[in-house]
């Protein structure tokens, strides 16, 4: 929680998908950072 749990981590992100639409590898970033929240709203 403590590298990814603030601002600058997944909730720092507003879902604008800039890393989504620049990833060389075509990942699926949102999907992934929603996976993250719902986690770390649980350990909260």
């Amino acid at each position: 929680y403590e590298l990814i749990g603030d601002d600058d981590g997944v909730f720092g992100c507003m879902t604008l998908l800039g890393c989504q639409d620049y990833c060389p590898k075509d990942l699926p970033h949102q999907t992934q950072i929603a996976f993250l929240r719902k986690k770390m709203a649980l350990v909260k």
